[in-house]
């Protein structure tokens, strides 16, 4: 995960289902204080409260407050903590096999987070309010960014197979009559890159547009899908799913939309979104 440290003192939890601190415990607690210079780390039980503080280890974290976090799972209920790549310590206190939910909160400010397999452990950093996927679609391992500035563009890694899919929480503006979201072959998009997939709501008639480009030939037959459910200014949930066969399957506030099929999907290694729209996040899963 990365993201800044605010002035004083921030919590990061890992915790069973349930309620945190009410009926769920919090196995593992990791607090950073950039004021009195110290991380705190330790656990929540039901009918216990809280257990005894673990400051050992000194301050990881550097003076400008930016942070890129690592938790890596080992046996016997342990935690390795790197910090800007850096080993920092292990702690091991409580079973951790109960683990369903990360909780934040308090002094911090999170910029993207990634949950994967042990073998997946980025080498390098990842630059989405996170929302449940429906449950024929399951997200085990997911890519989170947060609070992006347009025009945005993501690496998506190999291909857009069944397995994937993308959720987009956002806003349309008024800036300009549409927004468009596209998925593209590796180049530069609309330039040196296929665009396999061009996904435009119309805000001002209410129709979304869709389509591909292909370089050396151009746009090709665009449709048109009417009762668009975009309006300026009111939030969206945006889902684009890989399908069997190169369909693309996208729902809107959970609510199936389209399908569509042109082409092979399965040199997609990218992700833009342009014009008229505001992104509050990006969940990736694969």
């Amino acid at each position: 995960m990365t993201g800044t440290l605010l002035n004083g003192g921030s919590c990061i939890k890992l915790g069973d289902a349930g309620v945190l601190l009410q009926t769920a415990d919090a196995v593992f607690h990791f607090s950073p204080d950039n004021v009195a210079k110290h991380v705190i780390c330790n656990s929540w039980m039901k009918g216990k409260g809280w257990t005894p503080e673990d400051k050992s280890g000194g301050y990881p974290f550097n003076a400008n407050n930016q942070f890129e976090l690592q938790w890596i799972a080992e046996p016997n209920n342990t935690v390795k903590i790197n910090v800007d790549r850096i080993f920092w310590k292990r702690f091991s206190r409580e079973d951790l096999s109960g683990v369903v939910q990360l909780d934040f909160s308090y002094a911090i400010r999170i910029s993207s987070i990634k949950l994967c397999r042990a073998d997946e452990i980025p080498t390098t950093t990842t630059t989405v309010t996170p929302t449940t996927p429906p449950p024929d679609v399951p997200c085990p391992y997911f890519s989170l960014k947060l609070d992006l500035e347009i025009p945005i563009a993501i690496n998506l890694e190999n291909g857009f197979k069944p397995g994937k899919h993308i959720t987009i929480i956002g806003t349309p503006t008024d800036y300009f009559p549409d927004f468009v979201v596209g998925l593209g072959e590796p180049g530069i998009m609309r330039e040196t890159a296929n665009v396999l997939f061009s996904f435009s709501p119309q805000l001002n008639s209410k129709s979304v547009t869709v389509n591909t480009l292909l370089t050396g030939i151009g746009w090709e037959t665009e449709l048109t899908y009417g009762h668009s459910p975009f309006k300026v200014g009111e939030p969206f949930v945006l889902e684009i799913k890989a399908g069997l066969n190169n369909q693309i399957e996208v729902f809107v506030n959970y609510v199936a939309y389209l399908r569509f099929t042109r082409h092979d999907l399965s040199k997609v290694s990218q992700i833009q979104i342009i014009r008229a729209v505001k992104v509050c996040s990006i969940v990736t899963c694969y």
